[in-house]
Order: C-alpha cells, then sequence, then structure tokens
C-alpha cells in the first residue's frame, strides 16, 4: 500500500480542520465523506476534493473502496459507528473523548482486535512541539522526581457555541458530560501521558454557574479533577466555559519536579507569536529556581492535528502501533467517570488498589 484512502464520517466544525491536513498528506486521498446532513457533507466534499458524499455511513462503507475511516461525530455515536467500520475492515481514527463511557470504549477495541484493525484516539495535545518536549524532558529526568502537576482550559461558552453552532455538546446524553467531557478531557489525557504512573485516585468537584439558562441541569459549566499518581505525584484538571480570555481560548499546564519546572500556554485559534513554553531548571544559591529558558517555538493550533494525522497515516503504511491506542482512550474515559462519579457522591474513587 502506498497511499491511505480516507473517509471521514461525520461534518462538522472539526472534520474541516482534518480534512485540510489530511490533502496536504502525498500518502493520502481522500475519498469520501458522510453526514446525516447532506448540505455539510456536500459542502466538505467539494471544498476538499472527495469524489463522493453521502447521508449514511453503511452505504459509504459497503460501496467505497476505503482503508480507514475518521470518526468525527457527536460522542455518543463514536461507538456504533466504530464497531460496524471496524467490522469492515478499516482502520479508525476516533475523535476525543473515546467513547461515553468505558462499556461503550471495551466494545470498541473489542471490534478492531477482533477485525486486525488500528484504532487510534485523536488527543491531539499529544502531538503539541511544546507537549512533545515536556514529556521528552519529563522521561529523560531532566525535572527529577514529579511531583505536582496542573492543566487549566478555559473558552467561554457562547464563544464555542459560536464556533461550533451544535446543540448535543450541551446534553449529557449525547455529549457524556459538559466542560470536563468537552475540553478538560485533552489535559486529563496529556497529564496521564506525561506524568509518570498511572492514576490510582481521582476526586472532582464540578458546578453550573453562569450557563444555566444554555445547558441542562445535569451538565456543568466549571468543573475540578484531582488525581493521585502511582508514582506518588498529585495533579488538578480544571476547565472552564463561564471565562472570557482575550483570544476565545486560553490553556495552560506546568509540572513540577524536584529539579524544576516546565509551564505550557496556548491562547486563541490561529498562530501566535509569543513563546508557548517556559523551562526553569536547576537553582541559585537561595535555593530558587533559576535558569529560564524559552525554546523558539510558535504555537500553531493545526500544528497537532497535521502531526497526529501524519502519525495514524504512517501507523497503517507501517504498521505501527499508534501513539494514543483505544486502551489508552479507555483509561482516560476511567479517569473521567471517576470523576463524575466523585463529584456526584463527594467521595474519592479508587482506580488502582
Amino acid at each position: 500500500m502506498n497511499r491511505v484512502r480516507i473517509g471521514i464520517i461525520g461534518c462538522g466544525f472539526i472534520a474541516g480542520v482534518h480534512a485540510r491536513v489530511l490533502v496536504e498528506n502525498p500518502n493520502v486521498e481522500l475519498v469520501a465523506v458522510c453526514d446525516l446532513a447532506e448540505d455539510r457533507a456536500r459542502s466538505l466534499a467539494g471544498k476538499y476534493g472527495a469524489k463522493n458524499h453521502y447521508t449514511d455511513f453503511h452505504e459509504m462503507l459497503e460501496r467505497e473502496s476505503i482503508d480507514a475511516v475518521e470518526i468525527l461525530l457527536p460522542h455518543h455515536l463514536h461507538v456504533e459507528v466504530t464497531v460496524a467500520a471496524a467490522e469492515a475492515g478499516k482502520h479508525l481514527l476516533v475523535e476525543k473523548p473515546m467513547a461515553t463511557n468505558v462499556y461503550e470504549c471495551d466494545r470498541m477495541i473489542q471490534a478492531a482486535r477482533k477485525a486486525g484493525v488500528k484504532l487510534m484516539i485523536a488527543h491531539n495535545k499529544r502531538f503539541d512541539s511544546h507537549n512533545e518536549l515536556l514529556k521528552k524532558l519529563v522521561d529523560e529526568g531532566r525535572l527529577g522526581t514529579i511531583v505536582l502537576a496542573r492543566s487549566v482550559y478555559s473558552i467561554n461558552l457562547k464563544t464555542l457555541q459560536d464556533l461550533i453552532p451544535s446543540k448535543w455538546r450541551l446534553q449529557r446524553k449525547k455529549a457524556g458530560g459538559g466542560v470536563l467531557t468537552d475540553m478538560a478531557v485533552h489535559y486529563l489525557d496529556l497529564l496521564r501521558w506525561v506524568v509518570p504512573g498511572e492514576v490510582k485516585k481521582v476526586s472532582a468537584l464540578t458546578a453550573l454557574i453562569t450557563e444555566k439558562e444554555s445547558l441542562s441541569p445535569d451538565v456543568e459549566d466549571n468543573g475540578v479533577i484531582m488525581l493521585q499518581f502511582t508514582g506518588g505525584a498529585i495533579a488538578t484538571v480544571q476547565a472552564s466555559w463561564s471565562i472570557d480570555v482575550p483570544l476565545g481560548l486560553d490553556e495552560e499546564a506546568e509540572v513540577w519536579g524536584t529539579g524544576g519546572r516546565i509551564r505550557t500556554k496556548a491562547m486563541g485559534m490561529s498562530p501566535s507569536p509569543y513563546h508557548p513554553m517556559q523551562i526553569f531548571f536547576g537553582k541559585d544559591v537561595l535555593g530558587n529556581l533559576n535558569g529560564e529558558i524559552y525554546p523558539n517555538m510558535i504555537f500553531d493550533p493545526y500544528e497537532s492535528f497535521k502531526k497526529e494525522n501524519d502519525h495514524f497515516i504512517r501507523c497503517i503504511l507501517e504498521n505501527e502501533e499508534p501513539r494514543i491506542t483505544g486502551e489508552d482512550g479507555r483509561k482516560t474515559i476511567a479517569c473521567l467517570e471517576a470523576a463524575y462519579d466523585s463529584a456526584a457522591t463527594g467521595k474519592t474513587v479508587a482506580l488502582l488498589q
């Protein structure tokens, strides 16, 4: 196989991002797209050169000679389409979050395993250059023993709805939750990847504060998750749909070790000239961390999507294991489920005894 023939299922906002980077890859042919709304499918196909468009994904899977599909649908639809596509022998890239619960994740993993196809979960934050460098420095021990980590992800709900005018993400039945499921899951996965060990305990608080008219009462607009890892580190993941931020989107992460600290930050939804990473190594005579370093980087929100999709294609062509497997995606959903259980009961939830 020299080129991977791709079909896209789900033609909303994020499909445009995936299609844009897919057609830049010389090893990809975008063959067909599918959406229940025919006008959206027709528009995406026309803009990115797909030969055909469909409103029934079963028909697309049966009629088109494709090697892989990208499943870019509301969260509650992931399991049905993933299982069907796996049974049709297609490799799978599934947008985050993997599913709405671990039972659905298990069905997806089993279907892919039985069919012998690749299953990759699209947690794109792992492919940002500054996050890849963060992971490398932690793995090399440059920060010493990791003790604390934190992340914050903020986007005003009105900004989000203007960008992606869909109502399904505001309903727990379809989305699986609110801002924790939609936004915090990015950094829940990233910190799971970066911080040594596995998550063994989860606690959380959620609240519906500013968006009571927009959201169903069982969906949160603010939340905080606390994680304890088997390696000893403690981490927090915060997310909000209530805060007005200057460029529409504000996200940051910070990891502390006994030998240094790294802070990453991304703002807005277009390339930015600021440095997305600060690194602090060493200590001065007073014991304060110094040695501040700003790597030569420019934040580009499309970079992670391009590298993510290129990685998926390479895994197919070279028979490699994806960076984020179905088992990986399941672990993140298990943490998310535990967070909601903790928020509901007020108790810490143990994932590992």
